[in-house]
């Protein structure tokens, strides 16, 4: 009857009170493991209504914990709150390991470390996750941040269709900017990227790292 009457206020309008009333169960059954978990994902949706998405990732935290499937959603939560370092943590409790490289791809090139994204190579191959153009782009484009070139070249063999190979073709030339006039010039803040929309469900595959402009976006990652 409480979540009954919580999504009533909240579907009315009311999310202050439905969010107190919420909290207040949190408490009430807190040793009543099934029921407290619907209450936490109630209590988190209601949390990202109102932009708090570090609450609702704090909420989840201990489903996550206890059961892998709240694990990817919980750790884009923390992404969106700018708490990286505890999405990467959580990152590692998924237990899908597609959907867990690519999370981890784009929280490791979000922050810039493209000596750790550019390691995921070889999991990526395991996983058969190269054939995904997306992937491919952004691992070539992690390897191009740290001078490894011919892996970036490689790789960006892997693009075919339109889009994919225009990005490609963007890369290449900036590879070939960095050989002719040196890197420190050429990277020095004219190449920069985030990572692009993502499928939702587990599946983060819509990375878009432009060359010369940014696109930042939402991923996705709730748990079914």
């Amino acid at each position: 009857q409480l979540l009954a009457y919580a999504r009533i206020l909240s579907e009315t309008g009311e999310e202050e009170r439905a969010c107190l009333l919420l909290e207040k169960g949190l408490l009430l059954f807190e040793t009543e493991t099934q029921l407290n978990a619907e209450l936490r994902q109630m209590l988190a949706h209601s949390y990202l209504k109102r932009g708090r998405h570090f609450s609702a990732a704090e909420l989840l935290f201990p489903l996550a914990l206890s059961e892998p499937k709240y694990a990817l959603y919980t750790a884009e939560l923390y992404r969106q709150a700018g708490q990286v370092e505890r999405a990467l943590w959580v990152n590692r409790l998924v237990a899908d390991q597609e959907s867990k490289v690519k999370q981890r791809l784009t929280l490791l090139i979000e922050e810039e470390r493209y000596e750790e994204s550019a390691a995921l190579l070889d999991r990526a191959q395991r996983l058969g996750l190269v054939k995904d153009e997306s992937i491919a782009y952004a691992l070539a484009y992690s390897f191009y941040r740290v001078y490894n070139f011919s892996n970036a070249h490689a790789l960006l063999s892997h693009l075919s269709s339109d889009q994919m190979y225009e990005k490609g073709v963007q890369l290449r030339r900036a590879i070939d900017q960095c050989l002719e006039h040196g890197c420190a010039q050429i990277m020095g803040g004219r190449v920069r990227e985030r990572p692009g929309k993502a499928a939702h469900g587990g599946s983060c595959g819509g990375y878009d790292y432009d060359i010369g402009h940014g696109v930042s976006s939402t991923c996705a990652y709730a748990p079914r």
